[in-house]
């Protein structure tokens, strides 16, 4: 449906990054809770594991953060964070995705890119 997968036991970069998505999204959502807004652009998701002085700095920023390390894709790229934010506030979106291996739009398998968005689906084929 997607170019995502397969999963199976020698497929242990989709696994990874299922993981890795919904760590970082749970700690999203967290922040969220107690920020009312996602990170800015820049610094971005770093703002997770590391409390940031760039403007606008969090006013609730949970000590310790949200996040132990920020985790990289199975390639060791960092995630890709886009902020949707146009006037702020908690309605604001943001996307998280990976590229695949090949690092470039588009692709299949493990060159597939794979964001939030495919979570659900992923969630299906690994229950098969």
């Amino acid at each position: 449906r997607y170019g995502i997968g397969p999963v199976d036991a020698g497929n242990t970069q989709l696994q990874q990054i299922y993981t890795d998505l919904r760590s970082i999204s749970a700690a999203m959502q967290q922040y969220l809770a107690d920020n009312h807004r996602p990170p800015t652009q820049h610094p971005g998701l770093s703002t997770l594991a590391e409390a940031t002085t760039v403007p606008p700095v969090p006013r609730n920023y949970r000590e310790g953060g949200y996040l132990d390390e920020l985790p990289k894709d199975p390639w060791g790229e960092p995630y890709r964070y886009v902020n949707d934010q146009l006037g702020g506030g908690a309605s604001a979106t943001y996307q998280l995705s990976t590229l695949g291996a090949d690092m470039a739009w588009g692709g299949e398998k493990e060159n597939a890119d794979v964001g939030l968005e495919h979570l659900d689906y992923i969630d299906h084929i690994m229950r098969l």
